[in-house]
């Protein structure tokens, strides 16, 4: 099973269009993982990004930072 794992704020609009693409996605064999940077800095700190939302999925960097819906449905429908 894939693991995408999703780093994001609260508070970016960037991170909430990101969530809206996951929550209409429908996987079938992808472990998706939200983690909130502020509320878990220790996995963050974890990871080589800067800003948010920022996507790994196994592992690799898929997306960092900036993302309007029509590229965030376009990276979630790749997956």
């Amino acid at each position: 099973m894939k693991e995408l794992k999703v780093f994001i704020l609260k508070g970016c609009p960037y991170c909430q269009i990101a969530l809206k693409a996951l929550d209409k996605a429908m996987f079938k064999d992808v472990n998706v993982i939200v983690i909130d940077e502020r509320e878990n800095p220790e996995i963050a700190e974890q990871y080589d990004y800067y800003y948010v939302p920022a996507f790994y999925l196994d592992g690799v960097k898929i997306h960092e930072g900036v993302i309007d819906k029509k590229e965030a449905e376009r990276l979630v429908s790749s997956i």
